[in-house]
């Protein structure tokens, strides 16, 4: 019975790793086309805001399933490890600045121009959130 246990706790941990691996390789095609859509801001505004909103939305999907199909949110708890604490920290960071940037983006394309300094500011913060969000996760992952 000892042995079945063993091997049925292997299988879930190859299972989490793959599980881990193939949410970390979505989560840096999601960060390419962040890249791709930043790079669009000076050439092409319409598409970067496009590229731009189809990345945080594909964010925040990748998020809901952490939360709901990993029940991610269940897990938090002073008690963990302080590097699962930094990542919830850039990842939450990341979304705090994901509104910022939806609310000013909007006005920004409504052609209050006014509001491009501002912009600029959160693109400073979420740039490096996001890549920090990217590789606390891996870390995490190499970590287990």
């Amino acid at each position: 019975m000892a042995l079945f246990s063993i091997e049925t706790a292997q299988y879930h941990n190859e299972e989490n790793l793959l599980a881990s691996l193939i949410i970390n390789l979505i989560s840096f095609l999601i960060l390419c086309v962040f890249f791709y859509g930043r790079s669009l801001r000076h050439k092409n505004p319409k598409k970067h805001a496009k590229t731009m909103s189809m990345v945080i939305c594909a964010d925040l999907i990748l998020i809901l399933f952490l939360v709901i199909g990993r029940s991610a949110l269940s897990k938090v708890s002073l008690s963990m490890p302080i590097y699962l604490i930094v990542h919830i920290s850039f990842a939450l960071s990341t979304v705090i600045f994901y509104v910022f940037a939806i609310i000013y983006g909007v006005k920004i394309l409504k052609g209050q121009r006014q509001y491009i300094s501002k912009m600029k500011l959160i693109d400073r913060f979420v740039t490096p959130l996001r890549v920090l969000t990217l590789i606390t996760s891996i870390l995490l992952m190499v970590l287990r």
